[in-house]
């Protein structure tokens, strides 16, 4: 017992003296990577478009400065700089054989810097990239400062920490002793239920069914206030977040389990990631739904192109046949603490009535998808390799070409008809397609022509007016697809917007990139002002590319969105902030501080060259903020000086300005 005693005070000694010193601990007595209260603004594996986010963020309270601590004995192996991504990072091989990555620094230590702008000076370039065998680097010991946190290559402060194993995969870095106390539970958000094929419904529907405001029960379990209906093949998918007491942000949770029947039958675990499955992250999260934005599910069932090993299991229930009814389901969130939620309930036989069961719960697709409902009466909606038509109240069913009768399938969804159609995989002409009313009288008719894209074949799907081709390597759809090309005409603005086109489905995500090329015969090729863009919701027209394919522009596409070929005549804008014209600066006190802006194509750190009397200097473009940086290494000698800047947008656009200032001792 006494050396118990000695051994706690001991211990409590040490941590007392490492606070002191101004060292931050963890909930372990382990170095907390910054010196600042530890506390963690992002998770481990959470959702970021088209990756996961392979570290944890520590919170820097909007500070800027505060400095980086090694967590352990170790020497640097990398050192990496550019104006966007990690921004400054620094990767510290550690002696246990793994690499600590600390990211988005506002500056080195000293001695690191000195390295960096030295190579930086010698280059004429602010992006540089360093390497270190174990021999020639620069080693650091437990608690000694490797940097200074910032915001480099993002727009808020904080520290981007990662833990990664001998193969350069993402650890979670929680169970590598980066923790910090938590007591709260995982709170669930949602549950989407979703038939996975045409033959399967939830609540008498093929679409999937989002069930939020969850019931919180006596014994502490969440679910939907009532039994779901069901039939067929059905995934579950759940939306979910974590909290710990040291701040308000919403965290990625650590683990999902999902029994049936108290059989396990999923499980999904955020221990380690690879960056070569980081596109996979469409197939651990439910990318329909984020595309249609009800939220960020985790997929508790394995869909085509899932061959994660965080996940295990195959999660597809055979609802009413190897699975019989009733479905008892069970949902165990946890965080890396080890806190647990749990969601529970029961699903039954869909056509089955029940007066005391109620339909609740929130149809993806209220009216329609992506069409107009002013213009759309009859709409057409891709599932993967099925099709859904909804048409208006009153139809008795829908008919391909006249000679096949496709059946309702569902109750009324907000007053609309719901029919389901398979095409043949042979279908290779254009289909006309009429909601007939219960006198067999048309209702409302148009012509689709899908176009069948299958995952181990490279396909070209071209647009009826030949205007639009998009080439699709093998492999890089998940799954049997019928897309087609819409028309978007109300989007054209002449002579700056042109050729506008919707891909569908634009809810099925693609493991890596398509080529996207555009056409309009009275665009001349040669005119270098002409892009291809694709429309974002946040931010407008955004620039793809404007590579030459003979009569088209190309570029590369990472998902299905509204394509368009957009004009860019604007110049950038850039505003020098400092040095002033005609400025007298005092020697070693010159400093740059400019904003470049670009409405439309936007400009990048290669297009932007800053020179002083004459001299590439290696100026930082900071990306996210739109501007341009620089601190001469050595000081500038006494007398007149000219700065010019030289902005370059994506399609040439160009503007320069140039200041005069003078340094005197």
């Amino acid at each position: 017992m006494r050396i118990h005693k000695v051994t706690y005070y001991f211990r409590a000694l040490i941590i007392l003296f490492l606070t002191n010193s101004g060292l931050s601990l963890g909930a372990d007595g382990n170095i907390w990577p910054v010196d600042a209260k530890p506390a963690i603004t992002g998770a481990f594996g959470e959702f970021r478009p088209g990756h996961f986010h392979a570290g944890m963020d520590l919170k820097l309270y909007g500070r800027i400065g505060d400095p980086c601590r090694a967590v352990d004995d170790g020497w640097v192996s990398r050192i990496k700089v550019a104006p966007n991504g990690y921004g400054r990072a620094l990767y510290l091989k550690l002696e246990n054989g793994k690499t600590a990555v600390y990211a988005h620094l506002d500056r080195f230590c000293d001695q690191l810097e000195g390295i960096v702008r030295n190579e930086q000076e010698i280059r004429k370039n602010f992006a540089v990239e360093l390497f270190f065998d174990s021999e020639a680097a620069v080693r650091f010991g437990r608690g000694d400062i490797v940097a200074y946190a910032g915001r480099s290559g993002t727009r808020h402060p904080h520290l981007h920490f990662e833990i990664r194993d001998d193969r350069e995969r993402p650890l979670n870095a929680w169970f590598q002793g980066v923790r910090i106390p938590d007591d709260i539970p995982p709170r669930p958000v949602a549950v989407a239920i979703e038939p996975l094929d045409a033959w399967s419904t939830v609540e008498l529907d093929c679409q999937p069914r989002i069930f939020g405001n969850l019931v919180r029960r006596n014994d502490g379990a969440y679910g939907p206030r009532d039994p779901v209906g069901v039939a067929g093949r059905i995934g579950v998918s759940v939306d979910a977040y974590d909290k710990t007491g040291a701040s308000e942000n919403l965290l990625a949770v650590y683990s999902l389990k999902m029994f049936v029947n108290e059989e396990l039958r999923w499980e999904t675990r955020f221990d380690r990631i690879s960056f070569a499955e980081a596109r996979l992250i469409e197939t651990e999260r439910n990318y329909r739904l984020y595309r249609r934005g009800k939220g960020v599910f985790h997929r508790l069932f394995r869909c085509p192109g899932n061959e994660l090993d965080i996940c295990a299991g195959d999660g597809v229930m055979d609802a009413g046949g190897t699975d019989a009814f009733p479905l008892e389901i069970a949902i165990v969130l946890a965080d890396a603490a080890g806190n647990e939620s749990r969601i529970e309930f029961t699903m039954v036989p869909d056509a089955d009535p029940d007066d005391d069961r109620l339909v609740t719960g929130e149809p993806m697709i209220q009216v329609n998808g992506w069409g107009s409902p002013a213009r759309d009466k009859l709409n057409f909606e891709l599932f993967d390799n099925y099709i859904r038509f909804s048409g208006p109240p009153g139809i008795r069913g829908v008919d391909i070409d006249g000679n096949l009768n496709l059946t309702l399938l569902t109750r009324p969804v907000d007053g609309r008809e719901v029919a389901v159609w398979v095409p043949p995989i042979t279908l290779d002409r254009p289909v006309k397609v009429t909601a007939v009313d219960r006198f067999g009288r048309a209702v409302e008719s148009y012509t689709v022509d899908p176009i069948l894209v299958l995952p181990s074949k490279p396909a070209e799907v071209i647009s009826d007016d030949g205007c639009v081709r998009i080439k699709i390597p093998a492999w890089t759809v998940y799954d049997t697809t019928w897309m087609r090309i819409v028309s978007e005409p109300s989007y054209i603005v002449p002579g700056q917007v042109e050729a506008v086109y919707r891909v569908e489905p634009r809810d099925q995500p693609v493991r890596d990139r398509v080529e996207i090329e555009l056409a309009r015969g009275d665009i001349p090729p040669e005119d270098p002002s002409w892009g291809v863009y694709y429309l974002d919701k946040r931010s407008g027209w955004t620039f793809l590319g404007n590579e030459r394919d003979g009569g088209f522009l190309a570029a590369p596409a990472l998902s299905w969105e509204i394509f368009s070929l957009v004009k860019d005549v604007d110049l950038p804008r850039v505003v020098i902030k400092r040095p002033r014209e005609g400025e007298q600066i005092k020697a070693g006190k010159m400093s740059l501080e400019a904003s470049i802006f670009d409405t439309t194509s936007g400009v990048t750190a290669e297009g932007v060259t800053v020179t002083i009397d004459g001299d590439t200097v290696p100026a930082e473009y900071d990306s996210p903020r739109k501007r341009v940086l620089y601190e001469p290494w050595t000081k500038l000698p006494d007398g007149p000086h000219r700065l010019i800047i030289h902005a370059v947008d994506r399609v040439g656009n160009e503007t320069i300005r140039t200041v005069n200032f003078f340094i005197q001792s």
